[in-house]
């Protein structure tokens, strides 16, 4: 071991005693005059010492006849600087405040588009009888709803403010009604419920109460109604135009009513064109009932 020279990882710095020269110094006295320096000994010889960038070894220095290497200063106490302010993030787009979504479903009931085929007579005759029911409550529904829209605008034309009963109620039978209409287009299978509750069935249709309140202007009668004709239009003539798809006149089978007898499947692309066309016209509606108080996008999406 006299011969072989020992190299220094060093983290620390000497504590300060006076170095001794000799060099025939043991391995224990080299230590002990490091005494207090948290370094770490390791064996070490000219070809052992690391290499720089270009292939040129550092030159070592000798504390008691033994070479160190690596020697660094103790680490400072000064904290590390603090990261750079992260970027904000991005602010989220503000959706429109009603909504209506249905999903695809992977596979469609054959015999549900079969019924609707002009050539099944007593079928189309048992389509109507089913939906009959609905069509006597929304009646019915559509009676009591012009009523509450008309004290509403009172109550928005005095106090600024959309009751929350009758608020939500114009929104119940809208969204019955939304059904109906998606349960007609084939979008999807399930029968509508009897109910007003926005869990019960695939298709939803939500609105955001208009917390900060509505101005006074929009309870004039029917005003709202007009300035959204419009958006109301143009949703008539998408649906009419899946209604054409759905069922060519006089006696022909539509493209979706075929695509789903023979595939179980609807076409997807007509299938957001429909829906698309039914979410325009739910919006327009919740405008001229001042449901919403922002004007609706003219867009399927």
């Amino acid at each position: 071991m006299g011969e072989a020279s020992y190299a220094r990882r060093a983290t620390g710095r000497s504590s300060g005693r006076k170095e001794r020269s000799s060099p025939d110094l043991p391995q224990k006295s080299v230590l002990d005059l490091m005494d207090g320096c948290p370094v770490e000994w390791v064996p070490a010889t000219a070809d052992s010492l690391p290499r720089r960038a270009g292939g040129v070894r550092p030159r070592p220095f000798e504390i008691g006849g033994c070479p160190v290497v690596n020697a660094q200063p103790p680490p400072s106490a000064t904290p590390p600087p603090p990261p750079p302010p992260q970027a904000p993030p991005p602010v989220p787009a503000v959706s429109y405040p009603a909504n209506l979504q249905v999903e695809r479903q992977p596979e469609y009931d054959k015999f549900r588009a079969l019924i609707r085929s002009p050539y099944a007579f007593v079928l189309n005759i048992i389509n109507a009888l089913v939906l009959l029911p609905h069509a006597i409550c929304l009646l019915v529904l559509g009676v009591v709803a012009i009523v509450i829209y008309l004290i509403s605008c009172f109550a928005v034309l005095f106090t600024g403010r959309y009751p929350r009963g009758m608020w939500d109620f114009m929104v119940g039978v809208q969204r019955w009604s939304h059904r109906v209409a998606a349960w007609q287009f084939i979008l999807s299978d399930a029968y509508p419920p009897f109910s007003f509750d926005p869990d019960a069935h695939p298709l939803r249709f939500d609105v955001q109460y208009p917390e900060e309140g509505v101005a006074r202007w929009r309870g004039i009668p029917l005003l709202t109604g007009i300035m959204a004709l419009p958006v109301t239009i143009v949703a008539e003539v998408v649906l009419i135009l899946g209604y054409l798809l759905l069922v060519l006149p006089p006696f022909i089978p539509g493209f979706i009513q075929l695509a789903i007898i023979f595939t179980g499947k609807y076409p997807e692309g007509i299938f957001n064109f429909i829906r698309g066309g039914l979410r325009l016209y739910a919006r327009g509606q919740a405008y001229a009932t001042f449901l919403v108080t922002r004007y609706p996008p003219f867009e399927l999406g």
